[in-house]
């Protein structure tokens, strides 16, 4: 399997990060084929919505979110961690959606499994406008959900809790999705 984790938290160090690299390691053991990316934000375009794309399958800009989104275009499964910020999606990972407009509109390659991971800092974050916007993307693209974890509390525990947490849900995928494609 070829498995694409794109850390958009714009701060490795922290729980988002930690939850990916995680997920890595376990897909790694599990001997599935693992790119772990960030999102290249600072030196990236934001979509500007000419719609070129729409006929092309290939975004106007050519920079290194250009990379990103073959990467993904690429792999079976595609994993998106992104911190909760003002209840929703971090802006590195809104901007990463936009740019995947080209596999919105020509169909082609696309990952069979989309998960997420989403650390929310409060202890009773608010998940529902990431999910929904998560779940768009996912059928947007003609893929399907493989599942999603949600970690609330990360601005007082430790990284530790939500990379175990994370690892968990990586050997869960590992069982449920090696078999299936």
């Amino acid at each position: 399997m070829k498995c694409v984790i794109v850390d958009a938290s714009g701060h490795p160090g922290g729980h988002t990060g930690a939850a990916c690299i995680r997920m890595s390691k376990v897909f790694e053991e599990a001997g599935w084929d693992v790119d772990y990316l960030t999102v290249p934000a600072s030196t990236s375009s934001h979509c500007n919505g000419c719609g070129s794309c729409s006929s092309s399958g290939v975004c106007i800009f050519q920079d290194p979110m250009s990379a990103v989104i073959e990467r993904i275009r690429d792999s079976d499964i595609l994993v998106l961690a992104s911190p909760i910020r003002f209840s929703g999606l971090s802006s590195q990972m809104k901007m990463l959606i936009d740019r995947m407009n080209p596999l919105w509109h020509v169909r082609g390659k696309v990952p069979s499994w989309v998960c997420w991971v989403l650390c929310g800092g409060s202890p009773e974050p608010k998940f529902t406008n990431a999910r929904s916007e998560l779940n768009a993307l996912t059928l947007g693209i003609g893929s399907q959900c493989g599942g999603y974890l949600e970690v609330s509390g990360t601005d007082s525990d430790g990284v530790t809790e939500t990379a175990n947490a994370a690892g968990d849900f990586a050997a869960d995928l590992v069982a449920r999705l090696s078999t299936r494609r």
